[in-house]
Parts: C-alpha cells; structure tokens; sequence
C-alpha cells in the first residue's frame, strides 16, 4: 500500500535540522575544554608531586631514625668509655700509692737499729712527713736510728720531737718520736728513669 500525502507542500511536516553553533560557541567550548584538559594535567602533576614529597618524607624520617640510634650508641660508646677512663685513672693512683708504701716502709725497714721497736708510724702525704713512735733500748739505738735516717737519701730535716723515759715498770726503756721529710727516693728514681730513657 503506498501512502500519499495530498497536503500542500507549505503544510507538509518539515524533518528538524539541528542548528550548527556559531564561532563564539566553538571558541567557548574549545576555551572550557583547554581549560578542564589544563586543570586535569595541573591535579596529576600535583598528585605527582604530593606523592613525590610523601616519598621522600619517609625517607627522611628513616634517616632520621637511624641517625638517633646512632647518636645514642655514640652517647652510651662514650659513658662507657668515660667510666672505663676513671677507672684506670683509680687503678693507676693505687699503683702509684702502692708503689709509694712499698718504698716507703722499705726505706724505713733500711735504718731501722736494733734495740728499737716502733709503736706508731704514719705518714703525711700532702706535706712529705713521715712520724716514728716507739720505744728503744736506751739512748744509742735512737740516736742511731736519727743518724741512719741522716745518711739516707730517702730521708731529710730529721727532728727529734720528744725523747723520755718511759713510765713503764722498765725504766730502761726509752720512748722516742722522730720527725722527717721522705720522697727523695722517688724523685731520684723518676730522675734515672728519665735519663735511662733517653
């Protein structure tokens, strides 16, 4: 069946046309275009960049991290090593006080007499001084005693502080205490020593 349309031309449905946008229209669609296509790269250079910072911030902080590790085994290396130092500075002035009572009692055992016993012996290590006390058999193992010490280079400014008879049953006994500086004998082993070394 073939259908005709007896309407006039004018009358006749037209097909719609869709109307081509003018050239302002294209410039503004082609500028929002440019415009989203420049803030879509701007959002992924930015991404970019964030994670780019984000990355280095961690590896920042593990620096970081490892540097105060470091920085406190450092810290506890030097106590140790400060404690470790005080205590061979203890072990070294005991060394010293030792070897200074063994020369000390031997230069006193050198001019120790016979006839004479010491009840008391001391020593001032700040001012040099060595004190004998005790008791002897008389006069004459004194007097040796002051002279022996005399001789002695260990010895110097022997005194005689007191000399009595003592209040003892035996009066034959004789209490005595002698005065003397000491500490030659390390200086003039110090002084070889020195010259040996050179």
């Amino acid at each position: 069946m073939i259908k005709v349309n007896l309407l006039p031309f004018e009358d006749r449905p037209k097909a719609r046309q869709m109307p081509l946008p003018n050239k302002w229209s294209v410039l503004i669609y082609g500028l929002v275009v440019a415009l989203l296509a420049t803030a879509g790269g701007m959002a992924f250079l930015q991404g970019n960049e964030y994670n780019r910072k984000i990355a280095e911030k961690q590896e920042l902080d593990a620096e970081q991290k490892i540097l105060v590790e470091r920085t406190k085994a450092i810290e506890r290396l030097e106590l140790r090593t400060m404690l470790l130092q005080e205590r061979l500075n203890v072990v070294g002035l005991l060394e010293n006080i030792r070897y200074d009572n063994v020369m000390w009692l031997n230069s006193i055992n050198r001019v120790l007499p016979e006839d004479l016993w010491l009840t008391s012996l001391t020593r001032n290590e700040a001012a040099g001084r060595t004190t004998l006390e005790g008791l002897a058999d008389g006069y004459g193992p004194v007097a040796k005693l002051m002279k022996s010490m005399e001789l002695n280079a260990a010895f110097s400014e022997v005194q005689m502080i007191k000399s009595e008879r003592s209040s003892n049953e035996d009066n034959s006994l004789i209490y005595f205490n002698v005065v003397a500086n000491w500490g030659t004998v390390r200086k003039v082993a110090q002084t070889a020593t020195k010259g040996g070394s050179k």
